[in-house]
């Protein structure tokens, strides 16, 4: 004789794994590549309940591709407007936006309540991801302390008690910013003259920017002990002239990124020289050197 309760365990055990399997076998059923003509054609019919669960299914499947979320998204929120349901229709136009953050519903296709809530919720994620700007030369020059490190091509005029020679070269700086407007720099330039003559210097000082260097456009002052080095051919052999002094700059940052500038300077060099010549030892004269260059500066903390 069949018992009762076997019979009615096994009919529900039934029911049970009916229910289970019947959404697993629903949601294995659904095309992620033709879902979007499925999707379309459930919302022209109203079926909007039936056009959300098969687009979520294919966007929790990572099935689409960024173009098709875009659609998927779209669809889930004219979706929503459909059944009257704001809330969800926020929840689709912001991941739309995540997805295309500049995208523009079309007022001829879309309904004005579509339309309307794209282009409000569009405002407020562009105010959300825009930094503020009130003072758009703060994001460009913020402070000058840290590590620099510049380089300028230069013209050079030389003067001595025997003439003048002009020539052209580099200089390199490199400098450590203690405080915004303070820098401590190390400086070492060359140049080649006329008639054979180059020109060395290595000086240490340092260099004040005025206002700090809260702006793109920066003037600063500069001033620093120099050695100088004069080096002359003369048939073949080489006579130099060293000696020291002090250097005197002025120039002019100007911020084109957050941590590069263009750098015009203009410097001037004076020293006492002393060398040998013609057997005559420790003959010495004074010089001025004259320098015009631009370059660009680096500076990697900001």
């Amino acid at each position: 004789m069949p018992n009762p309760m076997r019979s009615l365990r096994c009919a529900v055990c039934a029911l049970v794994l009916g229910l289970i399997l019947v959404p697993a076998t629903t949601a294995q059923d659904i095309d992620c590549r033709t879902a979007f003509t499925d999707a379309e054609e459930s919302y022209r019919n109203g079926l909007f309940d039936e056009t959300i669960e098969l687009l979520n299914t294919c966007l929790d499947q990572n099935a689409f591709s960024s173009e098709e979320r875009r659609q998927a998204y779209r669809l889930i929120g004219l979706s929503y407007i459909g059944k009257d349901r704001e809330e969800g229709a926020r929840e689709a136009v912001r991941a739309l936006l995540e997805v295309a953050p500049g995208y523009q519903a079309d007022p001829v296709l879309d309904p004005p309540p579509f339309v309307a809530l794209v282009d409000e919720m569009r405002d407020e994620y562009e105010t959300q991801q825009t930094p503020p700007r009130s003072n758009p030369s703060a994001t460009r020059a913020s402070t000058l302390r840290g590590i620099s490190v510049g380089f300028r091509g230069q013209g050079t005029r030389y003067n001595d008690d025997g003439g003048s020679l002009a020539g052209g070269g580099g200089t390199l700086t490199v400098g450590y910013g203690v405080t915004p407007s303070v820098t401590v720099a190390l400086i070492l330039d060359g140049s080649t003259l006329e008639d054979d003559v180059t020109l060395t210097n290595v000086g240490l000082g340092g260099r004040f920017y005025l206002g700090g260097g809260n702006r793109n456009f920066v003037p600063y002052v500069g001033a620093a002990a120099v050695l100088q080095q004069a080096s002359i051919e003369i048939e073949g052999f080489s006579v130099d002239f060293s000696g020291g002094g002090g250097e005197i700059e002025g120039g002019l940052l100007y911020f084109f990124n957050p941590a590069f500038a263009v750098n015009a300077a203009v410097t001037g060099i004076f020293t006492s020289l002393s060398g040998d010549i013609e057997g005559v030892n420790d003959e010495s004269f004074g010089a001025t050197t004259v320098q015009f260059g631009v370059g660009i500066s680096w500076y990697p903390s900001r």
